[in-house]
């Protein structure tokens, strides 16, 4: 089907070709085939050439500009060091020093004068700086400043203070235009070195012709320009020096320029010029290369020009060789038409002799050859005529038969394809029941997600609980220890209280146990944290008593009767204390026990929730398999239903064929009845 498509479509474009003789289609397709690839190679060449140089001059434009802009800004560098250097001067520091904070006139005025010849021997030195000027709370100092500058400073001056603080004790650059005057000034504030306080502004006028030098040698080619402008278009610097400090002519070149603020160098193409532009660092100035593609494309339109005279000379020549070419197939193939239209009449007795080796020789030779074929032809289909007839009758036999059981299989293939399709709508309610599933499984998890992380918290809970409730045994122990031997102590002191020598050694001797002990007993307290936090409170208690006790050891037998009294009370509390000390062990020994069969439960609810956890990740990854076995099954079933109707219709089609091999049999049979009127017409003998 395709094949006869693309025949048909050929055979229509050469049927345009064929309504014109040979001799001029030769001529024509000699012209075309020249002159469009010279044509070609002719634009080609000069479309890359003119797109090379472009590129070439575009990036040597964007690496002069990128130079040019470094020399500019080491320029600016290097005269604001100039600034830096009389700011942070010790001389200038001291004199600033005296004319802010003296209230002495003369030492003001002394100070004033100083400053200026600091100054001018600073700046008389370097011949590209204009004037110099320090800025004062109420006074200005000058260097080579005139009249007309020194009016536009006392009008403007808040406006250069503002300029000088944004930069921070950076040197800032700006242009300043006063009548006829423009100049490019660098404005700084002064700070103290030490305190950081300000003292004063510092302005320094750079000349426009020493900032001219860094570029104007820079020769971008014929008819391009180079100037400087700022954010705002304004004028900072061109070569003529014309039209300083006013807008650029063009706003939107303007525009085009500042709509991107890189710090890269940046070409564009504006009004026939290709434009490279780059801001100086450090300031809003921008240097702007502008390039005629006249001049870019001057070098490809003579390749341009030089590449039509060679096409012309070519164009020539081709029209004069396909002529002779021409005229070489044009006159045998005459000589060729003559003896075809005696063949058109049925006279097939000639022939032609040609003894040329080109093709139009194997051409005529050829038809020779075609001419005694036809001769056999003609002869071997009036006998196959008749044979011809006899088989059209056995084929038109065939086709009803095939007609009739190609019926009977598309009937049964419908029926398939219909069982098929229920199938796969049976599958996929399937599908949606099971995912419905799926989800609940999936909420399941996520609850015993919770469940599990609910029980973790309470495990780790219930442990923490039984660490403190050992901890807290521990030192009940202790304590208890500590209260027995409180007693025994007493009861030998009521017993020896007559031995006060004795006595007042052992107090010293027990005062250092005690120390020891409540060392321990604060680092056993430490040990426990937070459950050991009281213990330590009473050690550290205990240790100051024992620190008393030892100094009282010599006023002790002027209190011995007190301690007496007080030792028989200390006996009953101490009594008491260990009574309530075994009610709280017993008390610890319950809450330990009950904390151990939480944990072990807690430990059993765990194992119980893994296991829970397992089964549904088994019964999800079963779900996935059913559904991919089920949707296998679906794809199976609808490729079955496919099948079906593919087959059904192609035994449509076979119905449709055998009825039309039915047709074509009966005219067949008609067809070589009228081939056998049709070559009684031709002479072969």
């Amino acid at each position: 089907m395709l094949k006869s498509r693309s025949e048909k479509i050929i055979s229509g474009v050469t049927g345009i070709f064929r309504k014109i003789k040979v001799k001029f289609r030769l001529v024509i397709s000699f012209l075309i085939l020249s002159i469009i690839p010279l044509v070609f190679l002719g634009v080609f060449s000069y479309n890359l050439s003119k797109n090379s140089i472009e590129t070439k001059i575009e990036m040597y434009s964007k690496q002069i500009i990128e130079q040019a802009e470094n020399n500019l800004y080491l320029e600016l560098e290097k005269h604001g060091n100039y600034a830096i250097e009389i700011s942070n001067s010790k001389d200038v520091q001291d004199t600033l020093k005296v004319i802010n904070e003296s209230n002495e006139e003369y030492e003001r005025y002394k100070a004033n004068s100083n400053l200026r010849d600091i100054i001018s021997r600073r700046l008389a030195s370097v011949k590209s700086i204009s004037f110099g000027s320090i800025f004062l709370e109420d006074e200005m100092i000058h260097y080579s400043v005139n009249n007309y500058l020194n009016k536009y400073f006392l009008e403007n001056k808040e406006m250069l203070i503002e300029i000088a603080e944004s930069g921070g004790g950076r040197p800032v650059w700006t242009s300043i235009e006063y009548g006829d005057s423009y100049h490019l000034i660098n404005v700084k504030k002064i700070n103290n070195i030490a305190t950081s306080k300000k003292l004063g502004y510092i302005v320094i006028g750079l000349r426009n012709e020493r900032f001219l030098d860094v570029y104007k040698n820079i020769n971008l080619g014929e008819g391009a320009d180079l100037f400087i402008v700022d954010s705002k278009g304004r004028y900072i610097s061109n070569k003529e020096m014309k039209e300083l400090g006013k807008l650029h002519e063009d706003e939107s070149f303007i525009n085009e320029i500042i709509k991107e603020e890189s710090t890269l160098s940046e070409t564009f193409d504006f009004d026939g010029h290709m434009v490279s532009y780059k801001y100086i660092e450090g300031t809003d100035w921008i240097l702007v290369g502008k390039i005629p593609f006249s001049y870019i494309n001057e070098e490809a339109n003579s390749i341009r020009s030089s590449v039509l005279f060679f096409i012309s000379i070519c164009i020539i020549f081709s029209i004069l060789f396909s002529y002779l070419i021409s005229m070489s197939i044009s006159f045998p193939l005459k000589n060729m038409e003559k003896l075809i239209n005696k063949a058109k009449e049925g006279i097939l007795t000639y022939s032609i002799k040609d003894d040329s080796r080109d093709e139009i020789g194997d051409v005529i030779r050829g038809f020779n050859h075609m001419i005694e074929n036809i001769r056999k032809l003609i002869l071997e289909v009036d006998n196959l005529s008749q044979k011809v007839i006899d088989n059209s009758i056995l084929v038109n036999k065939s086709s009803e038969q095939s007609k009739i059981s190609s019926r009977q299989i598309s009937e049964v293939m419908n029926q398939v394809a219909i069982g098929a399709s229920d199938q796969a709508e049976n599958l996929a309610d399937g599908i949606g029941s099971i995912n419905i599933l799926a989800d609940d499984i999936n909420k399941v998890e996520e609850d015993m997600k919770f469940v599990a992380e609910t029980a973790n918290g309470t495990k780790e809970l219930s442990q923490n609980s039984l660490n403190v409730v050992e901890a807290l045994n521990e030192k009940a122990s202790q304590t208890s220890c500590a209260s027995d031997q409180v007693i025994k102590n007493i009861n030998n002191l009521s017993k020896d209280m007559e031995q006060i020598v004795k006595i007042t050694k052992t107090i010293s001797t027990i005062a250092d146990q005690t120390n020891l002990l409540s060392l321990n007993a604060s680092i056993e307290a430490a040990k426990a944290g937070e459950a050991g936090r009281g213990f330590s409170v009473v050690a550290n208690e205990v240790k100051k008593l024992a620190d008393q006790s030892k100094e009282s050891s010599r006023e002790i037998k002027f209190i011995i009767d007190d301690i007496l009294q007080k030792t028989n009370d200390t006996t009953k509390v101490a009594d008491n204390a260990n009574k309530f000390m075994e009610e709280q062990m017993n008390i610890v020994k319950e809450t330990d026990s009950s904390l151990k069969s939480i944990y072990k439960s807690m430990e059993s609810l765990m194992e119980r929730v893994d296991n829970v956890s397992q089964s549904i990740k088994s019964a999800l990854d079963s779900k996935e398999n059913v559904l991919e076995s089920i949707e296998n099954i679906s794809a199976i079933s609808e490729e079955t239903a496919s099948i079906a109707e593919e087959v059904s219709a192609t035994t449509q089609e076979q119905v449709a064929s055998s009825e039309e091999l039915s047709k074509l049999s009966k005219n067949l049979d008609e067809m070589s009845k009228k081939l056998n009127e049709s070559i009684s017409v031709f002479k072969v003998k």
